[in-house]
């Protein structure tokens, strides 16, 4: 007995002595500093990490305690946010809302207990500095790997502006169409009717509906990156050697299409968590997700991975092997004039005039077969495991007890055995994985059954026109916190009721995504919605205190697309409020717009300072006579079409003056014709309309007209996104030609 005894012992004393040896402490220092780089052909400042775009690679293990200290040499706040990690909430890096800011010349240490493998990224958290530089990989390593592949290679993906960030949002808050020049974007009359009627049909049954011509992109890109640079020399691969690319769509606002010449993708993982393996010919990738994909390497070849950005404006590219080059397809640039919203979010092959079709040699199988192949093992993860996940306390040890989470890193598969040959099955496959229905979860991934469940419904709102981007109308600065409790099953409808896709992180979960896969849901970070559509994800409250979630198109968040759920009690008079301090980040920032105009028969200047739904706006016109007009008004809009106004107009007519209190509303009526109807002081009521028109490329007409027989013509051409020569003809003032001033 007491030799049986012994024998236990020593043998838990060997089963811990390894746990504690193999775990370990794993440090590294950030210093977060200003950098000259040059990827468009011209000098240009970022930010960088140990001068490096992007930073280091942090690699650990699970198990393991990560110790990053981040040096901040900037002159500016900085922070640094674990992206899918899950970690103590004063760990999470979003300043204000649960982690100090990093102050110039200061230093901040994160601590915490790897939990769980997969391939993550980090980047800040304040302002735009994602956009300038600071971002980076992160790889957690399993204790026990069950995928065979030779080689591995992080792939980390962005876009880059030779433009100071903040300036590029303030170009598009002047203006939303800002960068379509540049990107060959515009949506010109003349390439309407040079695409024939489906076309000129298409932008009449949107104008009916009071939707503008559509883009796939906000900002106009000067580079495409790959690991910092725009391409990537992976020429060491062996033929026939099996490559897992890590990939991370770290770029501020692009979507990439993802290809490869030499076989078909080999999805692994979302998101740095497990999935059912598949095949996939594209793959899609929003900004802030992940996919880990195997690639094979047929020959003595060079094959070529591109990452196209979806709007077709550039690519970045790895080239894999040695030898004559296969390249992957060429993805043309989508007509948008023959894009509708009946094509999932704008992204369908076919108007793209993408090919579908595989590599020679690989046979396609339909969706059907994906739906009912029982061929993957299952996984040993389950939603219940990460339902016992306790976060709350920091792990400042390598020897403190891990989180439940580590049963993530368990994913065996059950039978697996690496010394018997045999076939393997054939995986499904699709030709463009470009949304979630294809992802399946290893194991059952539902929720605790008997918890109470919350609901909450979350719409993503905003107008294109205006550039203004809110969840439920409200930005984030200014919207109350949702409350939930710990033991709850939080249900989240997220309906998407604008034009654009909204790629949504909630920070320090994971969560289902109810893609109809039942009990094999995927388990996710980040979630795309596709223009108006809904989606629904749910997830276990086992966390504590305040996280956010937010779009992770970096200008939307910005403007504050984005909001906080708390585990705060809400009647808690210490719940903390973070609004004032967090509230520059996240939609309390106003933009000034101003436009100067000199013409042979009058001149105007007018000026406009906005904040998401309010508006500050001030107008005057001088005829050389002695006459003028001018008005200043604030206006509040309560939903995407109305906005209603308050002010005063003071005019000089014919040496008579007349100064008016004014309050009325403007309303865009269908075909985006705006109206305006007004009361001033002297009971006189006043309706209006106006447009404009977009002719070619650089060529636009606008129009106003109201019921005091006032009308006029516009008639512009850009020379710069500044200056216009402009001509123009008004009911009293007839002809005039001049120009115009943005800025």
């Amino acid at each position: 007995m007491f030799k049986k005894i012994l024998y236990l012992l020593s043998t838990a004393y060997v089963i811990l002595f390894n746990n504690f040896a193999e775990a370990k402490t794993v440090e590294y220092i950030f210093n977060v500093n200003y950098e000259t780089v040059n990827y468009s052909g011209q000098e240009a400042r970022g930010l960088a990490i140990n001068n490096s775009i992007p930073g280091p690679t942090v690699k650990a293990k699970v198990g393991d305690t990560l110790k990053i200290t981040v040096n901040n040499y900037l002159a500016e706040e900085t922070s640094i946010h674990w992206h899918g990690v899950l970690l103590p909430n004063d760990q999470d890096g979003v300043p204000y809302i649960n982690t100090p800011p990093i102050h110039p010349g200061k230093s901040f240490t994160y601590q915490y207990k790897v939990t769980h493998p997969g391939t993550y990224w980090y980047h800040s958290h304040s302002g735009l500095q994602e956009q300038q530089g600071v971002y980076g990989s992160m790889i957690f390593y399993p204790e026990k790997e069950t995928e065979t592949y030779d080689e591995e290679h992080i792939v980390v993906l962005s876009d880059w502006t030779d433009e100071h960030p903040e300036q590029v949002l303030a170009n598009i808050k002047k203006d939303p169409d800002y960068y379509a020049l540049k990107k060959d974007s515009v949506q010109s009359w003349d390439k309407v009717l040079s695409n024939g009627y489906k076309a000129f049909d298409l932008r009449v049954k949107n104008a009916v509906m009071r939707m503008g011509p559509m883009d796939m992109s906000d900002v106009g890109y000067d580079a495409f990156l790959i690991n910092g640079k725009k391409s990537l020399d992976l020429s060491k691969a062996k033929p026939g050697s099996k490559i897992r690319l890590r990939i991370i769509n770290a770029a501020a606002s692009s979507y990439f299409i993802l290809e490869y010449s030499g076989s078909t993708m080999k999805v692994i993982e979302a998101d740095g968590i497990k999935v059912k393996p598949f095949t996939a010919q594209r793959i899609r990738i929003a900004m802030a997700e992940t996919y880990d994909v195997i690639v094979t390497v047929p020959d003595n070849k060079t094959y070529e991975f591109r990452a196209t950005s979806e709007d077709g404006t550039g690519y970045a590219t790895a080239r894999i092997g040695a030898g004559k080059l296969v390249a992957a397809p060429t993805i043309p640039k989508p007509n948008l004039v023959l894009m509708d919203m009946n094509m999932s979010g704008m992204h369908d092959m076919s108007s793209m005039g993408g090919s579908s079709s595989s590599p020679k040699g690989h046979d396609m199988t339909s969706m059907t077969a994906m739906e009912s192949s029982n061929n993957t093992p299952k996984a040993d993860i389950k939603m219940n495991d990460m339902a016992n996940m306790d976060h709350s306390k920091p792990q400042q040890s390598s020897t403190h007890e891990m989180h439940n989470m580590q049963a993530m890193d368990k994913m065996e598969y059950k039978g697996h055995k690496e010394n018997k040959p045999k076939a393997a099955p054939q995986l499904p496959h699709i030709a463009y994985l470009d949304n979630y229905k294809a992802l399946k979860s290893l194991s059952d991934s539902t929720l605790p059954k008997n918890n109470p469940i919350r609901e909450i419904t979350l719409n993503l709102t905003g107008s294109m026109e205006r550039y203004v981007w809110t969840i439920n109308d409200t930005p984030m600065y200014a919207a109350d916190k949702f409350f939930i409790k710990k033991g709850e099953n939080v249900r989240m409808t997220l309906v998407n009721k604008t034009m654009m896709h909204h790629p949504i992180h909630l920070h320090g979960h994971f969560f289902r995504v109810l893609n109809g896969q039942g009990k094999e849901s995927p388990l996710k970070h980040t979630v795309n919605i596709a223009p108006y559509e809904t989606t629904t994800i749910e997830f276990y409250a086992n966390e504590e205190k305040d996280w956010i979630f937010h779009c992770h198109n970096l200008y939307h968040m910005k403007l504050g697309m984005g909001g906080i759920v708390s585990y705060s009690d809400p009647e808690d008079k210490n719940t903390p409020n973070h609004s004032k301090n967090h509230s520059k980040d996240h939609g309390n920032k106003w933009f000034a717009v101003n436009r100067l105009e000199g013409f042979s028969n009058l001149a105007s200047f007018s000026t406009k300072f906005t904040r998401n739904d309010d508006n500050l706006l001030f107008d005057v016109e001088h005829n050389y006579n002695k006459d003028y007009e001018a008005e200043i008004r604030y206006q509040r809009f309560t939903s995407q079409f109305f906005g209603a106004y308050v002010g005063g107009s003071f005019a000089k007519e014919d040496g008579d003056t007349s100064n008016k209190a004014i309050i009325g509303f403007e309303y865009t009526l269908p075909f985006l014709i705006k109206s305006d109807v007004r009361l001033d002081s002297k009971g006189k009521l006043r309706f209006g309309l106006n447009n404009e028109h977009q002719l070619t490329n650089r060529t636009n007409l606008d129009w106003k007209w109201n019921t005091n027989s006032e009308y006029r013509f516009n008639l512009n051409y850009s020379i710069t996104k500044q200056l216009y020569i402009s001509g123009n003809y008004d009911a009293k003032e007839k002809f005039g030609i001049g120009l115009s001033i943005k800025f």
